[in-house]
């Protein structure tokens, strides 16, 4: 068996009409898969439309050209490695949520007209494909939200049973729902998410670590809140439990953006079982800040240090908020990534 390798732009229609051109004269092609794809993550508000042209092109433009060019081929199978954001959303993935979108239809197209037709919804690979690129942090993110990985033997094993499918888009993501309803309640509120979940919402109690926290004793609820403001900002970053944050390391620092911002927030407000403020990072940009403020939003009866914590750190930021009060949440998510770059020239 000969194996060609051909570097071809999927999103140029010439030179994928080349390619074409010079597989007709080989062995027939009997099967086409679609895994292209690129990722630039970010909040709607900071996306522009290069990030959005960059995400769409091997999406759109490249399966177009596949779907186009192959017509008149007897194809096996024409299979789209689309992705389960598409199926129930990922924040900070707009762009990359429209592109593979886009894959699940031109794939029920196909089989509206009778072609060969799959599109798989994966979850992310352990080991490979896109998300074992990604920086520490970005890649513990789904990990944390209740997504797990899928192995790669595994995913083979699974591509080779749902090649032959007659149904035409399957969704393949490991994924412990209880805690993805408490991480991300706005996904757990979807129609489709919902239908999955089942009775998992009605399961879902009050957060247990307030619980705990109310329980604690007045002298122990200080380091109790402090330990668990830490372990979910280091649970963000993806750091191991073996490495400490200092109380007052500045979280830009330490690699946090506008989306690790939001989900720091998110994930404490779903621990702590109530809203906190979208500037919530932006205000309180250390563990011991966000320590100080949540025990005052609280109303915690913490001893004294904490409470001197409080006043000072109420203090430092008054004359922040009263300067972004009347800003928009996108001025907001701006100033967010405006600290972050200024924090990496330091």
């Amino acid at each position: 068996m000969k194996v060609r390798v051909a570097r071809v732009d999927i999103a140029s229609h010439d030179a994928m009409a080349d390619l074409f051109a010079s597989l007709r004269e080989a062995p027939p092609v009997r099967g086409i898969i679609h895994s292209a794809g690129v990722l630039r993550d970010g909040t709607l508000a900071n996306q522009t439309p290069e990030q959005f042209r960059e995400v769409l092109a091997p999406k759109l433009q490249g399966a177009w050209n596949l779907h186009a060019l192959s017509q008149g081929m007897a194809l096996d199978f024409f299979v789209c490695f689309s992705s389960a954001a598409s199926l129930i959303g990922s924040p900070g993935q707009s762009n990359y949520v429209a592109a593979n979108a886009f894959l699940d239809a031109l794939v029920h197209l196909r089989h509206a007209e009778g072609l060969p037709a799959l599109t798989l919804n994966w979850g992310s690979w352990a080991e490979t494909g896109m998300a074992a690129r990604l920086e520490r942090a970005a890649s513990a993110r789904p990990g944390a939200q209740g997504f797990g990985a899928i192995p790669v033997q595994q995913g083979f094993s699974v591509l080779e049973r749902l090649i032959g499918s007659a149904q035409v888009q399957w969704g393949v993501f490991p994924v412990d729902w209880t805690r993805l309803a408490e991480q991300l309640p706005g996904l757990a509120r979807q129609a489709l998410v919902q239908g999955l979940l089942g009775s998992v919402p009605q399961r879902v109690q009050a957060p247990a670590f307030r619980a705990q926290l109310d329980a604690a004793p007045p002298n122990r609820k200080a380091e109790l809140l402090r330990q668990h403001v830490s372990g979910q900002v280091s649970a963000t970053l993806g750091m191991p439990e073996s490495e400490r944050l200092s109380g007052n390391e500045r979280l830009f620092e330490l690699g946090v953006d506008s989306l690790l911002a939001i989900e720091i927030k998110n994930r404490l407000a779903s621990s702590l079982g109530r809203s906190l403020r979208s500037t919530l990072i932006f205000d309180f940009p250390t563990v011991n800040g966000l320590v100080a403020h949540l025990a005052e939003e609280l109303e915690l009866e913490l001893g004294t240090e904490v409470q001197k914590k409080q006043e000072a750190s109420r203090e430092a930021q008054g004359a922040l908020s009263a300067e972004i009060q009347g800003l928009s949440e996108q001025e907001l998510t701006s100033l967010i990534d405006q600290e972050l770059e200024s924090a990496l020239t330091r």
